[in-house]
């Protein structure tokens, strides 16, 4: 690709796709480096406040969770949540899968209220909008049961 090309769509869509490879293969360095540039080509091509914004700080704020950078991944879920909110609300599949993963970084975190209030708030949305067939769904419902095991609430985990 030309130069000309950095700051276009398709060019971020190919670096998005690299990034995905890398993390893929565990290369998550890589898959670092190249999604910090996507969040800033996004913010200097999109803005702050373009849903496309927030799809690029959810993958990088899913490479931080897994290189366990959690207070950075935190950061980056709330701020991409609040974009969805801004948006399109707070009932939409899209901001399910931020408050979801957002959830699943404080529950890592210790702060179980939060994750707890999350992760029901995502299954909620989902419930109405997939269905609880949905392996969307069911995977919500599995962090939801998997942190009333952590929190030593087994009553409410059975249901689930």
């Amino acid at each position: 690709l030309k130069q000309t090309d950095t700051f276009s769509g398709y060019y971020t869509t190919l670096q998005q796709n690299l990034a995905g490879v890398y993390q893929e293969t565990l290369r998550y360095e890589e898959a670092q480096k190249l999604l910090e540039k996507v969040v800033e080509q996004d913010k200097t091509r999109l803005g702050e406040r373009h849903p496309d914004y927030a799809v690029s700080l959810q993958n990088l704020a899913a490479v931080y969770q897994k290189t366990n950078q959690l207070e950075k991944a935190n950061t980056l879920y709330n701020q991409a949540l609040q974009i969805d909110k801004e948006n399109g609300g707070d009932n939409t599949l899209a901001y399910a899968t931020k408050a979801a993963n957002l959830g699943v970084v404080y529950q890592e975190m210790g702060n179980l209220n939060e994750a707890q209030r999350l992760l029901e708030q995502s299954l909620k949305i989902r419930e109405a909008k997939l269905g609880k067939d949905h392996p969307d769904y069911v995977f919500n419902e599995y962090n939801l049961a998997v942190l009333h095991q952590q929190k030593g609430t087994w009553q409410q985990a059975a249901p689930l």
